[in-house]
């Protein structure tokens, strides 16, 4: 089960990745920095129902920050306070 003050750091960290990698990589991203709000609600609960793609550029950013391998098990274990 994923602890919420878990995933509200995490994202919180998202939040601020996003952003930045839209502008310094806006080939990869299909969307404007002025969705990026709306990108992360929704990675939110891509995350809570499991069914998100770790494998963007923000993503990976986040998980460096946090110091957590970029693979769905860290991910997990992460989120999951294991």
């Amino acid at each position: 089960m994923i602890i919420d003050a878990k995933l509200d750091g995490f994202m919180a960290v998202y939040a601020e990745e996003l952003p930045r990698v839209i502008k310094e990589n806006p080939d990869e991203y299909a969307y404007p920095v002025s969705l990026a709000p709306t990108v992360v609600e929704r990675m939110r609960k891509a995350i809570e129902e499991r069914t998100y793609n770790h494998g963007g550029l923000a993503f990976k950013a986040t998980c460096k920050r946090l110091g957590i391998k970029h693979t769905r098990k860290a991910i997990k274990m992460f989120l999951e306070g294991e």
